[in-house]
């Protein structure tokens, strides 16, 4: 039904109170911030345009972003939702 690929997992969770260092510049710390995303995804009935607001960590040193189970989640929920939709 859907296509997907696995990410793999660069940094957990931070603790409340604890900011964490990132694992890519090893210089700068997670923060996490809402952002909106647009994007289309292909399934076995055609193309879906999909919208969500997920989650995302981003090192304030690098830049570098990644986003979490929860927001995966919510992304493949997405595309449920407009998957149902087609005819």
């Amino acid at each position: 039904m859907l296509y997907g690929h696995a990410r793999a997992r660069i940094f957990g969770m931070a603790s409340i109170g604890v900011s964490e260092l990132c694992a890519v510049c090893k210089r700068g710390h997670i923060g996490k911030h809402p952002e909106h995303f647009t994007f289309t995804q292909w399934t076995d009935k055609g193309l879906v345009s999909c919208e969500v607001k997920v989650e995302v960590s981003v090192c304030d040193h690098c830049g570098f972003r990644a986003w979490d189970e929860t927001a995966e989640a919510a992304m493949n929920e997405a595309v449920r939702r407009e998957y149902a939709k087609l005819p």
